[in-house]
């Protein structure tokens, strides 16, 4: 879920409103109290959008999360997204769980690597202030991440 919603927050919305459409009908069709809204769709990408990366918690599956991170290609544009998914209790998602930081630590090297640097693509440290922190999160936002407001930041070692 982490790598779909990270898709749809970074491809041109031509591009992924097919998906959200299907996604919402989907939604209409079996009625539940975390049924996303186009509203809250476009809030989350609008965080995932400021973070460089998304992450989610116990959905679509309870007890498995995962965070998703992309990689750019030569031209800036999105190339593919990488995720790293695991139990809750090997993946809290928690500040102090060095998984997430490692993770997006090796995307970014990965992104050296490749030589393009991530152009154009911010990607946050795990642990750094956000400035998706004061965006008020939407009533029935399915179970994802919110970024805490308070976040220390991450030095690489």
């Amino acid at each position: 879920m982490a790598s779909g919603r990270l898709f749809g927050a970074l491809l041109p919305a031509k591009a992924v409103e097919p998906r959200v459409k299907a996604e919402l009908e989907r939604s209409l069709a079996v009625p539940r109290l975390d049924a996303p809204t186009r509203d809250n769709l476009e809030h989350e990408f609008a965080l995932i959008r400021d973070a460089g990366f998304a992450v989610t918690s116990g959905m679509p599956i309870p007890g498995i999360n995962a965070v998703a991170a992309p990689v750019v290609g030569e031209c800036g544009d999105l190339a593919c997204v990488v995720a790293l998914v695991g139990w809750r209790e090997r993946l809290p998602l928690t500040d102090e769980d060095p998984a997430p930081r490692r993770f997006l630590e090796e995307v970014r090297a990965l992104q050296a690597t490749l030589g393009t640097g991530g152009a154009g693509m911010k990607m946050r440290p795990w642990g750094a202030p956000t400035e998706g922190a004061d965006i008020p999160r939407k009533p029935n936002l399915p179970d994802a991440w919110q970024p805490p407001a308070t976040r220390t930041p991450v030095t690489r070692v």
